[in-house]
């Protein structure tokens, strides 16, 4: 095998790549559980238990996807040296996260919401410039035809991740600056637009984890 590093660093970030998918599945979960009981006007604990269980389980998964997900792109970069700039920001992402996390728990509102979009940046970042690896691979051995599908690839993710940001924000804005519109569309464009914006992460993930995929079969015949 002409890289070995390459193709085992692959394999962790494919399965890093499933654990992020669930862990966001199981945080929107949580999040509209608790949309749920603001909706409601009541906290009980048959709400409040689901919605602490969910969140608690997309967080330890997005933790342990994160790592594999580093680990993967370091195995990557001693083949392919492209995965190097992935690693970094897969880095910086941690970096971010805990300064996120220590944030949101003051009245830094706005220091808060400028690092969560900073890990959301990094987040992808780490994506595009491992589909970038990849496509490096492709280049090298002049596989044309996989080559443009990585192409491909790096172009849907893109498209869903900046869709999806879109979508959020949009969310935001509504909640910030609309929360007591009273009609009956203004009351329920948050949730199309929560849907919408989980419907482009999971395209997101499901385009990044083809190309891996696709990758580990390429790299298995090299």
């Amino acid at each position: 095998m002409k890289y070995p590093n390459a193709y085992a660093g692959t394999k962790k970030i494919y399965a890093s790549q499933i654990l992020a998918f669930i862990a966001t599945v199981l945080t929107t979960a949580g999040v509209t559980v608790g949309a749920v009981v603001r909706e409601n006007g009541t906290v009980t604990l048959a709400f409040a238990v689901p919605f602490a269980v969910l969140l608690l389980a997309g967080g330890v998964l997005n933790v342990i996807s994160y790592i594999k997900h580093i680990r993967g792109a370091k195995l990557c970069a001693k083949d392919v040296p492209a995965f190097r700039k992935a690693l970094v920001w897969l880095i910086i992402g941690i970096v971010v996260s805990v300064a996120k996390n220590v944030l949101e728990s003051t009245e830094l509102d706005a220091l808060a919401l400028m690092m969560r979009v900073m890990f959301t940046l990094s987040n992808f970042l780490g994506a595009y410039f491992t589909v970038c690896g990849i496509i490096e691979i492709a280049a090298a051995e002049q596989n044309y035809a996989f080559k443009a599908q990585a192409d491909a690839a790096l172009r849907h993710i893109i498209l869903t991740k900046v869709l999806g940001v879109i979508g959020t924000g949009a969310d935001y804005i509504i909640n910030e600056f609309f929360s007591t519109a009273q009609s009956g569309f203004m009351h329920f464009l948050p949730y199309i637009l929560m849907a919408f914006a989980l419907l482009m992460d999971i395209l997101f993930y499901l385009f990044f984890m083809r190309i891996l995929k696709q990758t580990k079969h390429e790299l298995e015949q090299i």
